[in-house]
C-alpha cells in the first residue's frame, strides 16, 4: 500500500499565450498524488486509482512525445504539423532493427551567396575547389561545409533519438509486465485467499453439525433427567406441604401465646415507667438544691482566697524593699575590697603565664634535638633490615633452586617406576570396577523390589484416602441441597405468615 501511495501523475493544462512555432498553447505540469485523486472520488479503490493513475500516465507520455517530435521539426526548419491537417499520419514509433531507421530529409531551400560582382552563384554542392576555399572567407554567407556539418549532426539527432526512444518504449513494456505480474500476483492471493475461506467455512459447518448432535444428545439427557427431578421434587413438595401445615399450626399457637406475653410485659413496662418518672423528678430537686449549696460556698471561699492573696501579696513587696536596700549597701561595702582581690589575681595569672610559655619554648628545643638524634638511628637502622632481607632473599633462592633439583630427579624416578607398575595398576582397577559393578546390580535389584513393596501399600493408602473423600463429598452436597431447600420452603412460608 505504500509504494502505491508514493505514485503520482502529471496532468497538462493550457495557460494564456501560445507557442510562436506552432500555434499549439505552452504545456504545464501538474503533480497529482494519490491520496487527493481518493479523496476527489472516494468512490474508488486503491487498485482502481491505480489503474487509472497509471493510464493518465501512459497518455501524458504520448503527448510528450508528441511534443518533442513537433520540436525536432521546428528545430529542423520545418512547419510543425497540426493534428487536423495529415489525418492519416504514419506511426509516430517505429519499428526498432539492427540498424537506427533513417529519417527522409526535407528538401532545404538553399540560400544563395552573395558577393560583390554577381548576386547569384551556383549551389554549394557544385563549387570547385577553388569555390570551396572561397565559402571560407567570414564575409561570404553560408557554405557547403556548413551544409554538410548541420546535415551530420542532423543524423547523429536522429540516431540518438530513436534510440531514446527505443530505450523508452522498453522502459514502458518492462512497466506493463510487471503491471501484468503484479495483476497475476494479485489474483493468485485472492483466489489463495477464497481457498482458505472456503476451507474454514467447511470446517466451521462441520464443526456446527457436531455441535447441533453433541446439544441435541444434551438436551434428551437434560430432558430425562428433569423428568426425574420433577417426580423427586414432587415427592419432597407433597412431604414439605406436611410439615408447613403442622407448622402452621404450632405458628398459630406460639403467636397466641406471645401476645399474652407481650400484653403482659407491657402492663409491667408501663408501672416500670411510672415509678421512674417519679424517682428524677425527686433527683432533680435533690440535684437542685446541691448545686444551691455548693454556689454558697464556692463564692465564700473565693472572697476568703482573694483577701489572703492580697495581704501575702504586700507582705512580699515590703520584704523584697528591704532586701534590695540591704544588699545596695553590702555592694558599695565590698565593691573596693574585690576590686583589689582582682587585681592582684590577674598579676599572678600573667606572670604564672610567662613562666609556663618559657619552659615549653626550653622543652620544644629539647625535644627537636632528641628527635634529630632518632630519626638518625632509624636511618640507620632501616638500611640494615634492608641488606638483612636481601641476604635473606638470596639464601632463599638458593634453597628453591635446590629443591626444584630434588623435586626433577624425584619425579624422574618415580616415571620409571610408574612405567614398570602400569599394566598391574591396570589389572587391579579392572577387577576393582567388576567388584563395583555387581555389587551395585546387587544393591539395585534389592532397592527395586523394595520400592515395588512400597509403591504397592502406599497405592492402597491413596485408594483408600480417595474412597473416603469422594464418600464425604457426596454427603455434604446432599446436606447442602436439603439445607437450601428447606430454607427457601421456610422463607416462603415466614414471608406468607408475615403478610
Amino acid at each position: 500500500m505504500s509504494r502505491y501511495r508514493q505514485l503520482t501523475v502529471i496532468f497538462t493544462i493550457k495557460p494564456k499565450g501560445r507557442c510562436r512555432h506552432c500555434g499549439n498553447s505552452v504545456l504545464k505540469n501538474i503533480q497529482v498524488t494519490l491520496n487527493e485523486l481518493v479523496a476527489e472520488k472516494p468512490e474508488l479503490s486503491i487498485r482502481e486509482a491505480k489503474e487509472f493513475l497509471t493510464r493518465i500516465n501512459e497518455e501524458r507520455d504520448e503527448k510528450l512525445q508528441e511534443a518533442r517530435v513537433a520540436r525536432k521539426r521546428i528545430i529542423d526548419g520545418q512547419p510543425a504539423k497540426r493534428r487536423n491537417e495529415e489525418p492519416n499520419k504514419p506511426s509516430k514509433i517505429q519499428k526498432f532493427t539492427s540498424e537506427p531507421a533513417v529519417r527522409p530529409q526535407p528538401a532545404h531551400t538553399q540560400n544563395m551567396i552573395k558577393s560583390s560582382s554577381s548576386p547569384h552563384v551556383r549551389p554549394p554542392a557544385k563549387l570547385t575547389p577553388l569555390g570551396l576555399s572561397m565559402t571560407k572567407i567570414p564575409s561570404l554567407g553560408s557554405s557547403a561545409s556548413s551544409v554538410a556539418s548541420s546535415a551530420r549532426r542532423r543524423s547523429d539527432h536522429d540516431r540518438l533519438m530513436n534510440a531514446m526512444i527505443r530505450r523508452y518504449h522498453e522502459r514502458k513494456k518492462e512497466a506493463k509486465n510487471s503491471r501484468e505480474k503484479y495483476h497475476q500476483w494479485e489474483q493468485d492471493r485472492l483466489k489463495s485467499e477464497r481457498e482458505k475461506i472456503k476451507a474454514q467455512r467447511n470446517t466451521q459447518a462441520r464443526v456446527a453439525r457436531n455441535r447441533r448432535a453433541d446439544i441435541h444428545q444434551l438436551t434428551e439427557m437434560s430432558e430425562r433427567r428433569r423428568q426425574d427431578e420433577e417426580v423427586i421434587l414432587k415427592e419432597r413438595e407433597r412431604a414439605i406441604e406436611e410439615k408447613l401445615q403442622k407448622a402452621y399450626a404450632k405458628a398459630q399457637l406460639m403467636k397466641e401465646a406471645k401476645k399474652q406475653r407481650i400484653m403482659e410485659n407491657k402492663d409491667q413496662e408501663m408501672k416500670k415507667k411510672r415509678y421512674q418518672e417519679e424517682r428524677l423528678k425527686m433527683m432533680e430537686n435533690d440535684k437542685i438544691a446541691r448545686e444551691r449549696q455548693l454556689k454558697m460556698e464556692l463564692d465564700k471561699k473565693l472572697r476568703d482566697a482573694d483577701a489572703v492573696r492580697n495581704q501575702k501579696l504586700q507582705s512580699d513587696a515590703f520584704v523584697l524593699q528591704k532586701r534590695n536596700q540591704m544588699k545596695f549597701l553590702v555592694f558599695q561595702e565590698t565593691y573596693e575590697d574585690v576590686k583589689k582581690s582582682k587585681e592582684e589575681e590577674n598579676a599572678e595569672k600573667k606572670k604564672r603565664l610567662s613562666e609556663r610559655l618559657e619552659q615549653a619554648q626550653k622543652n620544644n628545643q629539647e625535644l627537636m634535638q632528641k628527635r634529630s638524634y632518632a630519626l638518625k638511628i632509624a636511618a640507620a637502622q632501616k638500611q640494615r633490615q634492608v641488606e638483612e632481607v636481601r641476604m635473606a632473599k638470596e639464601e632463599l633462592q638458593r634453597e628453591q633452586q635446590a629443591k626444584i633439583q630434588e623435586e626433577v630427579l624425584r619425579n624422574e624416578k618415580l616415571a620409571e617406576e610408574a612405567r614398570r607398575g602400569v599394566s598391574q595398576m591396570k589389572q587391579m582397577k579392572l577387577e576393582e570396577i567388576k567388584e563395583k559393578h555387581q555389587l551395585e546390580r546387587l544393591r539395585a535389584r534389592e532397592n527395586l523390589r523394595r520400592n515395588e513393596h512400597a509403591f504397592e501399600a502406599e497405592r492402597e493408602k491413596l485408594e483408600q484416602q480417595v474412597g473416603q473423600k469422594i464418600a464425604k463429598s457426596e454427603k455434604i452436597l446432599e446436606d447442602r441441597e436439603k439445607v437450601s431447600f428447606f430454607i427457601g420452603r421456610s422463607s416462603q412460608f415466614f414471608n406468607y405468615l408475615l403478610k
